[in-house]
């Protein structure tokens, strides 16, 4: 009776725990994102491209788009400062970081440089950087690359160790 109650057991509690994990986004089909990927793969970027110029970035907590990022060269590297706010606290029309800290602290977030120190490493790839994220306070170290035929940047934030990190979309917008 025991041989045939464990693997009974493992069905009924592991089953339902793939399954959750072989799920997607529920708007989008595993062939929608399947051609996303493809089509992303598929779109060169121009020789002559750079990160430089305008990016709209979207908020973790509920996807919106949340403020427009000015990339920008100075020197060899490379610097990106939050040039328009779209998502205001509630009552706040210039909210100030509040929970950074350092030069940071208390700093209006409108005109905030938030990524600094990145070095060109490869044809489309940027490394070696820092953002700020102005809603924990948090700096990280980063890397971002061009995609999407150089209107897209991925952008990788992470402590230690990039594999533990979260990668996120801009979309260019100048």
């Amino acid at each position: 009776m025991r041989k045939i109650i464990r693997p009974v057991i493992f069905v009924l509690i592991v089953t339902p725990f793939i399954a959750v994990l072989s799920c997607g986004k529920p708007d989008q089909s595993d062939d929608e994102s399947v051609i996303k990927k493809e089509t992303e793969k598929k779109i060169a970027i121009p020789e002559n491209m750079t990160p430089e110029g305008t990016w709209l970035n979207y908020s973790q907590r509920n996807g919106k788009p949340n403020a427009w990022i000015k990339i920008y060269k100075k020197g060899n590297k490379y610097y990106g400062r939050i040039v328009k706010i779209l998502q205001h606290p509630p009552g706040k029309p210039n909210p100030v970081c509040e929970e950074c800290e350092g030069t940071y602290k208390n700093k209006r977030i409108l005109g905030m440089e938030v990524l600094w120190g990145f070095e060109k490493v490869a044809d489309n790839s940027y490394k070696n950087g820092y953002i700020l994220d102005v809603n924990n306070g948090k700096i990280y170290n980063c890397k971002f690359r061009l995609a999407g035929g150089g209107n897209k940047v991925k952008i990788r934030g992470y402590l230690k160790y990039e594999a533990l990190g979260r990668t996120t979309t801009w979309d260019r917008v100048e």
